[in-house]
């Protein structure tokens, strides 16, 4: 578990209790994730992927597991998607904007705001 969840590579600096909670919710964590992992075909599983673990072979010797090779386990998530708001997202920007620079305006808040050279 501790190639999953970074807590447990060095001692836990908390009480006892939140300890004992964080224990829990990893384990707990990680039965869930391993469940659905199973329910994977073999090349498909990302959370434990064949060979990732330790095991045993028939004669009773213990197979390392490619667990002890990770260097970091966050692995580079690259973009989703555009970063770009919906058009609904950016009209109620503005429609914000122009309330803010006008009706609802605040007499000191011109003061506050730097000035971003945009029109409004």
């Amino acid at each position: 578990m501790a190639a999953r969840f970074r807590i447990f590579r060095k001692p836990i600096t908390a009480s006892v209790e939140t300890c004992k909670a964080i224990v829990a919710a990893t384990v707990c964590l990680h039965n869930f994730l391993k469940l659905a992992d199973d329910a994977m075909p073999p090349l498909k599983r990302r959370y434990c992927p064949p060979g990732f673990s330790d095991t045993l072979s028939p004669n009773g010797d213990t197979i390392l597991g490619l667990w002890r090779q990770e260097k970091c386990v966050l692995k580079t998530v690259g973009r989703f998607g555009s970063n770009m708001h919906t058009k609904s997202a950016g009209q109620l920007r503005e429609n914000f904007m122009q309330y803010f620079c006008s009706v609802g305006q605040l007499e000191w808040q011109d003061h506050h705001v730097l000035d971003t050279g945009r029109a409004y």
